[in-house]
């Protein structure tokens, strides 16, 4: 290699040291930019953006979440409560605490339907026909509780109790829907 060669050549690696950060700095602004229209364009349609600069940080939903219905239920808790005849508790109950949110246009006076609660491989523990009677505001969440009597001579019952709520899955199937303007939807 000639002197002549060697010098073009680190003239041409000076070039690229020099020019590249200025390139990738414009390229990166450019693609900001392209990520902020885009976000304002989802938020104008009504959907909601995630980040696009760290898609790692986009929220995944609760394992035990449905999004299939128009009002998606979350498990939050779940616990055994024992019985205290002094309250008026005779009998165990495991108590849940579930978050329904509403996909629904119009605001929700109350919601009926049947909930299914399922262990990891998909076998049922518990099916019960549920009545919400508290309102949800559209796209908004609903904090419930509900309990059902404990029974431990039932193998369901005993595997509800013990199997850690994150991994159960919570199906909601909706079947009517009372708006608060009084119209009322039906779902099968």
């Amino acid at each position: 290699m000639t002197r002549k060669d060697r010098d073009k050549i680190i003239i041409i690696a000076f070039s690229i040291i020099c020019v590249l950060p200025l390139a990738q700095a414009a390229a990166q602004e450019e693609w900001t930019e392209s990520v902020t229209t885009l976000e304002e364009v989802l938020i104008e349609s009504g959907e909601q953006p995630f980040n696009l600069m760290n898609p790692s940080a986009r929220e995944e939903p609760e394992p035990a979440e449905v999004l299939k219905s128009p009002i998606s239920i979350t498990l939050v808790s779940k616990s055994l409560l024992v019985g205290n005849p002094m309250e008026g508790n005779v009998s165990d109950q495991i108590d849940f605490i579930f978050d329904f949110t509403s996909y629904l246009q119009k605001d929700i006076e109350a919601f009926r339907g049947v909930l299914v609660l399922k262990d990891p491989v998909g076998q049922e523990l518990l099916e019960v026909e549920l009545i919400v009677d508290d309102a949800i505001k559209a796209g908004r969440i609903l904090g419930w509780r509900g309990s059902v009597d404990y029974d431990p001579s039932l193998d369901t019952h005993r595997r509800l109790l013990t199997t850690d709520k994150n991994d159960l899955k919570v199906e909601l199937a909706l079947q009517e829907v009372t708006y608060t303007d009084g119209s009322n939807e039906v779902f099968y």
